[in-house]
């Protein structure tokens, strides 16, 4: 399959890779029919618009002895469609963050589009940066479009020392 469909030649839309870029871009390959494959392709890159959305994360570290970290922890979400969009880390300067049975709030500002953003959440991913182990009880997401609650009922514990727990932690709805 050559991806391009519909009788004028239009190939469905191919986004480029997005982290926080201000721009994102659509490709369309447009192909002469009667040209050939090879012979005439043209390459269109429209703007897509996007919007600035600000998503508000409350993290809370289980109480259990340890539970706390002094390590940085980085946060993707997945929307329901799933898009992956890279939040950020989990940390505010000048603050002891993911400290022992306590509920930390951080806000990420994202200008993205909305097939992006979405209309929901399916999944959150934690990234753990170091070796001080750290429990995570629950992690919840708002926007101005929707609002989702992620538990660690398994209560799995993070570290990139892998006899502690795991680097990368999945959690879903």
């Amino acid at each position: 399959s050559s991806g391009i469909n519909a009788e004028y030649g239009v190939s469905k839309p191919h986004f480029f890779s997005y982290h926080s870029q201000p721009r994102v871009f659509v490709l369309f390959i447009v192909k002469h029919r009667k040209m050939g494959a090879c012979t005439f392709l043209l390459v269109l890159l429209l703007p897509v618009l996007a919007t600035g959305e600000r998503y508000r994360v409350w993290v809370r570290t289980a109480g259990n002895k340890h539970a706390g970290t002094d390590d940085h922890v980085r946060l993707t979400v997945q929307n329901t469609d799933g898009q992956i969009l890279h939040l950020g880390a989990l940390d505010v300067r000048g603050r002891d963050d993911q400290k022992r049975n306590s509920v930390d709030y951080f806000t990420f500002d994202k200008n993205a589009p909305d097939w992006l953003i979405g209309t929901g959440l399916s999944c959150i991913t934690l990234h753990m940066g170091g070796d001080d182990a750290w429990l995570v009880d629950y992690v919840t997401v708002k926007t101005s479009r929707f609002y989702e609650h992620f538990t660690n009922d398994n209560q799995v514990w993070m570290s990139t020392d892998r006899s502690e727990g795991i680097s990368i932690l999945t959690l879903c709805n």
